[in-house]
């Protein structure tokens, strides 16, 4: 029987070659968008899944009150970690981590610039990083040691054994290899190169012994592995006033942030966690699947259509005995079997798509061909596809009388009309609701893009401030000044795009708060084009500024002083005077309030140093100068540097791949619905041949019988636009407020929308319909 069914089901198919390519492309087009959302989704949902104990490892974030709200920082003190394991049972191992730049690493004549991290030896018990070489108990017992990621390790020592090897870090002091990293997985929060132990910094810098007991400079980030069987709540109940108990002026509290949360749920809004990428995950698979059900609904309304031409066979079929129940299964047979040949056209489609789509999205996603998992699943969306999409049809059809049928008395067209109107109203609906939603989302990256940051980026690099250069700072600063290239020279702490330390200032009459601390010298305000409210900037024709500060307008707000010049503030045990007020400067999250900032001169603290080139210069030929003088006074040290404004691009980075992702299945969305919408036009042409030609020999124009053919069309989208524009509304209205700058949603996006929706199913329809119009009438009535 089922032979049959498919010897049957076959020949339909193949005899209506047009109908059959219509919905296989269609089907597989949407199969193909949901198989490649799937597989994305499944990367960012299993982010750091990798690790054994994930489900257990928290990051310990750090709370702090400004203005009746509640703020969450990752920068914690540098004794937190191991005060909390020596305190708590509860917690299992604990780590601090200090991500830093790229340095730069020398093995006899080779030197590369790799990304590095100092952490504690709990490191890799925490965290699952599996070594080619070495043991995980031991490789960073020895403050001198590191451990190197496989291509760093090839890239210095090439087949040969690294472990026991010599490298030079950053010039400075000599560590021996005692570990190999094998590859650490993509889809990992911590990508580094480089393994140091967190006590070389003490080696390499005395001052951070003196870090041990200090609880209101928060220069690290914590992690901890909890217990088995020890909650989070349990934890972070005990811990939330760890800080205060330690150091009574430090009026913060401690909160836990689970590992399977960092990357998909890392937005906050007073203290709790309020989103992030799970968002836009949510989003993404919701536009797949609507692309998938607007490839159903072609696929019905394209059956549904052509019900006429079956009538009689469904009427043949009955007079012979076949029941309604058997040609339901034979229809369902003939979606199913379609729904099979999308499903392997799909598969070819992902084989040769994921390419771009990798390099659209910055993965490296590969199709599990040997996972049975995955044909299961892909199976699977294949017979949902295949019964959702011939469910209706299936039911339909095999409802007709065969009497009636085959007497001609049943007249299927008006009927028949009004769930295909329902269906393309919807399909179009869904179309203009994506319009909507990629307009409104690429207005928002815009405007957040566009959004001041306090300093000019352009025009600005920066690069590391090594020992050499310290030594030759005057003869440096002095050289690329007078080069003709560079207009202003600074040195910072850490890079402009970055907040690397929060501590405690006191201030007042013992008073006391937590400000963003940035270390830099002279000419700040000048290299990074910061507007100066009050007061002045550095200045060398004043020997008090050595212990100067400039607060920015955050800051001032936060302490509420009136006054803010002279006024004096306590910093690492020493006092400073404000000298001037400056600007906010965005330095973190663009989608974040400025933070309070203070800017000390602390020339010690220095370990970037930041160029602005003058307007007009050839840049090449700028940077090939600016090697020359850096690489003459160090040539140790290859000129590696950083463009600000690239730096901060990278900020929206992941906002940008996904709204490139949201415009494309968009742009397929529309695509598959003007695909069904073709079909229907080719259909409904068909059907009114001789009405067509009866109405031009009475004397109807081309434009008039476009129009008639055409309006049902625009009605239809008229009143999706109307539908669609509320729900819109609606739901883009509430995932603007998780953004604190953000957008009103402008009038002109909903009759946008809905006018190009018109226009597309215009120029879709407007082919048959003009091919209808220009037939010779004598053709269509020839046989009347």
């Amino acid at each position: 029987m089922f032979k049959y069914y498919f010897r049957i089901a076959f020949r339909s198919l193949w005899k209506n070659k047009g109908y059959t390519t219509l919905n296989i492309v269609g089907l597989a087009l949407g199969m193909a968008c949901s198989f490649l959302a799937a597989l994305w989704a499944y990367d960012e949902l299993t982010y750091d899944q990798f690790h054994e104990n994930f489900r257990s490892i928290y990051q310990v974030n750090r709370n702090s009150e400004r203005d009746g709200q509640i703020f969450v920082s990752q920068n914690t003190p540098y004794p937190l970690a191991t005060a909390l394991k020596q305190t708590y049972p509860d917690i299992e191992y604990a780590t601090r981590v200090d991500r830093d730049d790229a340095r730069l690493l020398t093995a006899g004549e080779k030197m590369v610039y790799r990304e590095v991290i100092f952490a504690d030896p709990d490191f890799l018990n925490i965290f699952t990083f599996a070594l080619t070489e070495g043991s995980t108990s031991s490789v960073l017992s020895d403050p001198r040691s590191v451990v190197l990621s496989q291509k760093t390790a090839e890239a210095l020592f090439g087949k040969e054994n690294a472990v026991g090897q010599i490298i030079r870090f950053n010039n400075e002091v000599d560590v021996k290899v005692t570990g190999v990293l094998a590859g650490i997985p993509a889809n990992s929060s911590f990508q580094f190169d480089c393994l140091f132990p967190y006590s070389l910094k003490a080696v390499m810098d005395p001052w951070f012994l003196t870090l041990d007991n200090v609880w209101g400079n928060n220069v690290v980030r914590t992690y901890i592995q909890l217990q088995p069987n020890v909650t989070a709540a349990q934890t972070e109940a005990k811990i939330e006033h760890f800080l205060t108990s330690h150091d009574e002026t430090v009026k913060q509290t401690l909160m836990l942030h689970a590992m399977p949360d960092w990357h998909l749920r890392n937005t906050f809004e007073n203290g709790k966690i309020a989103g992030g990428l799970i968002d836009y995950v949510r989003i993404f698979l919701w536009v797949a699947g609507f692309v998938l059900l607007i490839a159903c609904i072609n696929f019905m309304n394209l059956a549904t259509a052509r019900s006429e031409k079956r009538a009689k066979e469904v009427g043949i079929r009955k007079a012979i005995g076949s029941s309604r129940g058997r040609l339901i299964l034979h229809f369902l047979g003939e979606s199913n079997w379609l729904a099979f040949f999308a499903f392997v056209l799909a598969v070819m489609l992902v084989s040769l798509i994921l390419p771009w789509f990798n390099e659209l999205t910055d993965k490296s996603i590969q199709i599990p061909y040997t996972s049975p998992v995955y044909w299961l699943i892909g199976l699977g969306i294949t017979l949902i596809t295949g019964m959702a999409a011939g469910f209706y049809p299936a039911f339909y059809l095999s409802s007709f009388q065969p009497v009636r049928v085959l007497k001609g008395t049943v007249r299927l067209g008006k009927n028949a009309s009004i769930p295909r109107k329902v269906l393309v109203g919807l399909q179009f609906t869904i179309s203009i609701l994506l319009i909507i939603s990629v307009v409104v989302i690429s207005k928002q990256l815009d405007y957040t893009k566009d959004r001041s940051v306090g300093y000019d980026r352009n025009n600005l690099i920066m690069a590391d401030f090594t020992e050499e250069l310290k030594q030759n700072e005057e003869v440096l600063r002095n050289e690329l000044l007078n080069s003709g290239y560079i207009s202003a020279v600074s040195a910072t702490q850490a890079p402009m795009t970055e907040i690397r330390n929060t501590n405690g200032v006191g201030y007042g009459d013992d008073k006391s708060t937590s400000l963003v601390t940035v270390s830099s010298d002279y000419d700040y305000l000048k290299t990074f084009g910061i507007r100066l409210k009050a007061g002045r900037d550095f200045s060398r024709e004043f020997a008090t500024d050595s212990s100067a500060v400039l607060l920015n307008e955050s800051a001032v707000k936060e302490m509420n002083l009136t006054d803010p010049i002279g006024e004096e503030i306590e910093y690492g045990g020493k006092n400073y005077h404000v000298v001037g007020v400056i600007e906010d400067v965005l330095m973190d999250s663009p989608y974040d309030h400025v933070r309070p900032t203070g800017v000390f001169l602390k020339k010690e603290s220095r370990n970037i140093i930041n160029l602005r080139f003058r307007d007009g210069v050839k840049m090449q030929e700028a940077l090939a100068g600016t090697k020359k003088i850096v690489e003459g006074l160090a040539p140790a040290y290859p000129f590696a540097y950083q463009f600000v404004d690239e730096e901060y691009a990278k900020k929206f980075a992941t906002e940008e791949r996904i709204g490139n992702l949201i415009n494309a299945f968009a742009l397929l969305t529309i695509f598959i619905s003007c695909l069904g919408l073709f079909g229907l036009a080719a259909y409904t042409a068909e059907r009114r041949t001789k009405e067509i030609g009866v109405r031009k020999v009475l004397g109807a124009d081309l434009s008039s019988i476009v129009i008639m053919l055409s309006k049902e069309y625009v009605y239809l989208i008229g009143i999706a636009s109307l539908v669609a524009s509320p729900i819109a509304w609606y739901f883009l209205q509430g995932w603007l407020q998780n953004y604190t700058y953000r957008i009103e949603i402008p009038g002109w996006v909903f009759f946008f929308s809905g006018l190009l929706a018109i226009l597309v199913a215009l120029l879709t329809v407007s082919f048959q319909a003009v091919k209808a119009a220009r037939m010779n009438p004598v053709k269509s009535l020839r046989s009347e």
